[in-house]
């Protein structure tokens, strides 16, 4: 049978110049973030917390890592580093070992690092102690094809004590990766030095974790509450394993229409001019216009649209609740435009839930009409209401 850990443990992962990165952690009490005695050449020098992001896969909720720099006149005569669980505890795997007198030995190539979690990123950093103003770029390939490239100009954590910390870099892999099949991705610089953890392989797949389990499963995820939450929240995250240049193909893959339903009620766009315009050379007519043609599309049957001025003698009474046959009331500031199921879609949600109302995520077009600049709005928290705007767009309100 597999050794069930109950005893802290944890390790001293690498040396980045003239600091110490490791991570601890108490199976027993996995919210604690323990203190971690620093040694050298086995004499105590300084108590550090493991409370910050771990830099591998340990266990835990990611937050059991710890850094530590080294005073650089010590570095000379340091021979070994250790360090162990504070008052006596196990002392943590990973001991490192140094020369007397590193400064004579050949220079060594930078140091880096490389870390994967999942999803189309790469992450990691990659530092020259000799040159700690020096920014390389950084390469991932697959085979002879350049995947993505990207500066390590980023400040990254694990540097937080280095002379310069910002050496780190994020990677975003194309879309074509997310096809559920093993890519061996290489990270490398400009010049084809290997960075430490390369190669690395990736296997993603962009479809939502309850169509994966409807593939392979008879059971019907109704069946199972617990799973069907854990499905839910992950289809909520999987954006973040994308990024948000990979957005357009995102929505394309996951904006899977429901089909129309009949819903009752009308639903009133409110046309409020904007106070600003960005562009002079766009007149007020054609930004109203832009928003009409945008209403005209949508798929809610025009009986059930009704479009409003702000000056109206209607929109006085709707507000006033006189005008009963309203049932939704949509703000729309000219110029912004509408999705084909914009209506239908708040209309039949707040209905279903009886909710007073009630927003949506927006995003923006490019100049080509491509959808960019995603605006993913929270769930309700009545305190972050009070800091964060969201009603300015998506949002509706219902005549109740």
């Amino acid at each position: 049978m597999p050794q069930i850990l109950t005893q802290p443990f944890g390790g001293l992962l690498a040396l980045h110049a003239d600091v110490i990165e490791g991570w601890a952690f108490d199976p027993s009490n996995p919210q604690q973030r323990l203190a971690i005695e620093i040694y050298l050449n086995d004499i105590f020098v300084a108590l550090v917390r493991a409370d910050q992001e771990q830099a591998n896969d340990a266990p835990g909720d990611g937050f059991h890592g710890f850094v530590y720099q080294i005073y650089s006149g010590w570095m000379d005569q340091v021979q070994k580093i250790s360090a162990r669980i504070a008052n006596h505890g196990p002392w943590l795997s990973g001991t490192i070992t140094l020369p007397l007198n590193t400064q004579s030995e050949q220079r060594n190539p930078p140091t880096s690092q490389v870390h994967y979690a999942g999803g189309l990123f790469i992450g990691g950093w990659i530092f020259d102690p000799m040159m700690p103003t020096q920014v390389l770029t950084i390469v991932a390939r697959e085979g002879e094809k350049t995947l993505a490239s990207a500066l390590a100009d980023q400040p990254h954590r694990s540097l937080v004590y280095a002379p310069s910390c910002a050496h780190g870099f994020a990677l975003t892999l194309p879309w074509s990766i997310a096809d559920g099949q093993v890519h061996e991705i290489h990270i490398e610089t400009q010049d084809g030095q290997a960075l430490i953890g390369s190669p690395i392989n990736v296997c993603f797949t962009p479809k939502v974790l309850s169509a994966l389990i409807a593939e392979h499963s008879t059971e019907s995820l109704t069946d199972n509450p617990l799973l069907l939450k854990v499905a839910e929240h992950y289809e909520r995250m999987l954006p973040g394993a994308c990024g948000f240049e990979l957005y357009p193909q995102w929505l394309t893959h996951f904006e899977q229409l429901a089909p129309l339903q009949v819903t009752p009620g009308v639903v009133a766009v409110l046309l409020i001019e904007p106070e600003h315009i960005a562009n002079g050379n766009v007149n007020r007519s054609v930004l109203k216009e832009r928003s009409l043609a945008s209403i005209a599309a949508q798929r809610l049957p025009k009986n059930q649209i009704r479009v409003l001025d702000p000056a109206s003698s209607e929109l006085l009474s709707c507000l006033a609740k006189e005008c009963a046959q309203i049932t939704l009331l949509v703000p729309l500031v000219q110029g912004d435009t509408l999705a084909p199921h914009a209506l239908d879609t708040l209309l039949q949600e707040l209905n279903a839930t009886h909710a007073p109302w009630g927003y949506s995520d927006c995003d923006q077009l490019s100049a080509i009409g491509e959808r960019t600049n995603p605006w993913f709005k929270p769930v309700w928290d009545p305190t972050l209401f009070e800091s964060i705007d969201l009603v300015s767009s998506g949002c509706a309100i219902t005549q109740k």
